[in-house]
């Protein structure tokens, strides 16, 4: 078994000339060739929801009332997909960065891109779309698209892998799960896919999400406070450590809605683990 290799940034991958880092970003950079990805991927999703909608009212003219769901739901999932693949392969990769904060990985770079890409459409759905609106969500949404954008300048690229990439391991049954939600027919028609669906999500969701995102949450946060006391966050500037103080602001609300809706979904799996009592007559 090979061991894992732990390089710097100079041997890993070389900065691109024209990068802008997080010392140096303005709002004017966000028009750069450095955000095409982000902007390209929301493009490609938007079109593809108002395409696949127009399309689809046409071709299911029953479904009609319900073709933004169904449509977000399979777009979500394409998303959660890609980047469960991206993230899962980097976090397993033997080559890993040394300096997790603010080292440059060209993969983690995608990752954050393709996920801000992705919360700006989320965004526009949540916003649009009656049966999306929600608070939580759009807290969500806003938190993790901060984040993706900030790490599009090479901050905390370290842990792109996990926090944006192999935790969407976790959304892909849920998408699968949302349909069925969205569509009750199918749950009485596809009950075992529907039962199946549900207690794998339940599983992946304990073992990624409520064990393995505190441990990451904690090297995390070792390593923040670690930078804010010792001043290496200060030597980036006044953007540095207003952005590793975000970062841990915004992880710890995150982390507080992992353990909320966990706790919704473990009760959820257990209530349908009891058995059914006999209708009396």
């Amino acid at each position: 078994m090979s061991e894992t290799r732990v390089m710097s940034v100079s041997e890993f991958h070389v900065v691109p000339e024209d990068y802008v880092s997080l010392p140096e970003a303005t709002i004017q950079s966000l028009a750069s060739s450095q955000f095409f990805v982000a902007w390209f991927t929301c493009a490609c999703f938007c079109f593809s929801h108002l395409a696949f909608v127009y399309i689809g009212k046409r071709v299911w003219r029953s479904l009609e009332h319900m073709m933004d769901v169904l449509v977000f739901e399979l777009l979500a999932g394409g998303s959660c997909i890609a980047l469960a693949y991206l993230g899962t392969s980097l976090y397993f990769s033997d080559v890993q960065l040394e300096d997790k904060f603010r080292g440059y990985d060209e993969r983690s770079q995608t990752i954050s891109q393709v996920m801000l890409g992705y919360q700006v459409y989320n965004l526009v759905v949540c916003s649009t779309v009656p049966d999306f609106i929600g608070f939580a969500m759009l807290v969500h949404h806003v938190l993790t698209g901060t984040l993706a954008l900030l790490g599009s300048y090479a901050y905390c690229h370290g842990y792109c892998s996990f926090f944006f990439g192999l935790i969407e391991i976790t959304n892909v049954p849920l998408t699968l799960i949302d349909i069925f939600k969205f569509f009750p027919s199918l749950q009485v028609k596809y009950a075992s896919i529907y039962t199946g669906t549900r207690s794998l999500f339940a599983l992946l969701y304990l073992i990624i999400r409520i064990i393995m995102w505190p441990i990451a949450t904690l090297q995390f946060w070792y390593g923040s406070i670690t930078r804010l006391y010792d001043g290496t966050a200060a030597n980036g500037g006044t953007i540095e450590v207003v952005t590793c103080t975000l970062f841990l602001g915004a992880n710890l609300a995150l982390t507080a809605l992992q353990f909320i809706w966990g706790k919704r979904i473990m009760q959820g799996a257990l209530k349908a683990m009891k058995p059914k009592k006999p209708k009396t007559t």
